[in-house]
């Protein structure tokens, strides 16, 4: 498992290259609006609870997962993105509707 490039190219951009930056930032804004458009997808087709918050499920899943990336590789122990989707496994399961 390798480093994300977008949160790389974030993290070491933010001062120096502002076209880049700006680039980087809209390549986030394209994975968040993604992942906004299958969690609404979720509420609509009544698959998630209509009170699921779609910002805070979008935030939760990229900064989760991005958080895992950088702690297997600083720490290279796959035992972090092993907790982190375990974890995220069972918060999207608590966000659906139960079936009837």
């Amino acid at each position: 498992m390798g480093v994300c490039p977008v949160v790389n190219t974030a993290v070491h951009t933010s001062h120096t290259h502002p076209q880049l930056h700006a680039a980087t930032q809209e390549t986030m804004l394209e994975w968040q609006d993604f992942i906004r458009r299958i969690v609404q997808l979720g509420i609509d087709r009544q698959q998630l609870k209509p009170d699921t918050n779609v910002e805070t499920v979008t935030t939760l899943l990229i900064s989760t997962l991005e958080g895992a990336i950088m702690l297997t590789q600083l720490y290279q122990d796959d035992s972090y993105m092993e907790r982190a989707t375990t974890h995220l496994a069972d918060y999207l399961q608590s966000l659906t509707l139960a079936e009837s």
